[in-house]
């Protein structure tokens, strides 16, 4: 939605805030009500692009991939098994996409 100067001016800062948040404008609560409202319009515009929204929480220690007990032979080939077919599947998505780009030539 696209918004126009008086309608911003009118509304208070905790609107404007969130508004700005809501659009894309980085770090809405620290600029002064006349800026924000200038970055919204921009955004709002296009003539500014809006911020990259957070991916999310990072990620826990407990989730990093583990080193593979070297004594346990199932284990390595286990994994082996995954690796190959991981690269088999990406073999396949390649391939898939190189006919793609062969059609749209």
């Amino acid at each position: 939605m696209i918004y126009s100067k008086k309608e911003l001016e009118d509304l208070r800062l905790d609107a404007l805030r969130e508004i700005g948040r809501e659009v894309g404008v980085r770090a809405p609560s620290a600029l002064k009500k006349k800026d924000l409202i200038y970055k919204i319009i921009s955004v709002t515009s296009g003539t500014t692009l809006p911020r990259k929204p957070k991916s999310g929480r990072p990620c826990l220690k407990s989730h990093y991939i583990k080193a593979p007990n070297h004594t346990d032979p199932k284990v390595l080939s286990n994994k082996e098994i995954k690796v190959n077919n991981l690269i088999k599947h990406l073999q396949l998505v390649i391939s898939d996409l190189n006919e793609l780009m062969e059609i749209t030539d």
